[in-house]
């Protein structure tokens, strides 16, 4: 039998794992390899809400003054590392639009680019400044530092489900709490449906928060109110091919993206997610069970990166781009294409390997840095 401080650090090393798991996942998402973008995109960012609800401490929805305390401590953690990131990015745009990364060709539209972050024009001084200020509310990020809407998406449904829950104490019905989330994710989608998004484009982003409001809760409910009794080995290698296929079927119906509002109809969007949780949990406890502890490791430690590697991981796709370049004898404007260039499933690969390693080697070189620590979560 476990002690109590045991079982934290093993749900702890688990969480980090699972996040390990996530990022890595975000990162080939990226590529958009058609092999497994499908699959990956049904629940790849939703169970990082999913895992952030499952760590929110609810002492924070206690009282104002609680708050306050959690506000304080989202911006250090969330608000800051946006910002910083976004103001480098920011400062770095006309070099990066000089060098080829970005670039301001018209030419650039006749090779069909997956996303078209890759053109912009030079930015100016008022530009710069625009841009700067919007930057400090979590919207219009950086060419590069787009995966980091995640950060303000989460700031601003953490705040949400805090103040909904403090009143909610209010009345003694915080276990109702989930009856209103699936009112605001029916909302947001029809929001979405209506085509709303499209007339007022602040309600977007009011629209994200809407529909992982209830990803956060369904977290915080996992860890408050359901006891997960021990299940043998057995049955997690069962649910590993279970959820696996189960996911595989619901990938033929469609994707999943959270930050362009993109769920297809709310039990999809809920399903797609929990059997992605299912599937991540299963294989956490796998390679657990066979004692791979360096694997886990790993994983953990990725997992603690997720923040550098999410803002530099599309940059560092660059390094890929041009050896496929040099290789195939492409045209230098190529380097630009946003994320990626070709993406076959090797290449697929080198990216990942990439938008992770490089990250991971840039954060071990600025760890000293108690600026880059503190600022950059390096």
């Amino acid at each position: 039998m476990y002690n109590k401080d045991e079982k934290i650090n093993v749900r702890n090393n688990n969480i980090d794992s699972m996040k390990g798991m996530l990022i890595i996942l975000v990162v080939l998402g990226h590529t958009y390899n058609k092999f497994c973008y499908g699959f990956i995109s049904l629940f790849h960012v939703g169970l990082f809400f999913v895992l952030s609800g499952y760590c929110f401490n609810q002492k924070y929805s206690e009282s104002i003054l609680s708050l306050w305390d959690l506000f304080k401590k989202r911006i250090k953690s969330l608000w800051v590392p946006y910002v910083a990131y976004n103001f480098i990015f920011l400062i770095l745009m006309n070099i990066l639009i000089k060098i080829g990364f970005l670039t301001s060709s018209d030419t650039y539209f006749s090779y069909e680019p997956y996303l078209k972050d890759g053109y912009c024009f030079p930015i100016t001084i008022l530009g710069a400044i625009k841009a700067f200020i919007k930057s400090l509310f979590f919207i219009n990020s950086r060419p590069f530092a787009g995966g980091l809407w995640f950060l303000g998406g989460l700031f601003y449904v953490t705040f949400l489900y805090a103040i909904l829950q403090f009143i909610l104490r209010k009345f003694k019905i915080e276990k109702f709490h989930i009856i209103f989330s699936i009112i605001l994710l029916v909302l947001g989608w029809f929001i979405v449906k209506l085509g709303y998004i499209q007339k007022i484009p602040f309600l977007k982003q009011v629209s994200i928060i809407f529909v992982s409001e209830i990803l956060f809760c369904i977290g915080s409910y996992v860890r408050e109110y359901i006891i997960i009794p021990r299940i043998k080995i057995l049955f997690y290698y069962v649910g590993f091919v279970l959820f696996f296929v189960v996911l595989c079927l619901l990938s033929t119906f469609g994707t999943i993206s959270i930050a362009s509002v993109n769920i297809k109809n709310p039990l999809f969007y809920i399903v797609s997610i929990l059997s992605g949780g299912g599937f991540i949990i299963s294989l956490v406890k796998i390679i657990e069970n066979m004692n791979l502890k360096k694997i886990l490791y790993f994983f953990s430690y990725l997992g603690n990166k997720t923040i550098p590697i999410l803002a530099l991981h599309t940059l560092c796709f660059k390094i890929i781009t041009l050896i496929q370049i040099k290789y195939y004898n492409g045209d230098k404007i190529l380097l630009a294409m946003y994320p990626v260039w070709k993406n076959t499933f090797l290449w697929s690969l080198l990216y990942l390997f990439a938008g992770l390693f490089i990250p991971l080697l840039i954060s071990s070189i600025l760890t000293k840095s108690k600026f880059c620590k503190t600022v950059l979560k390096i």
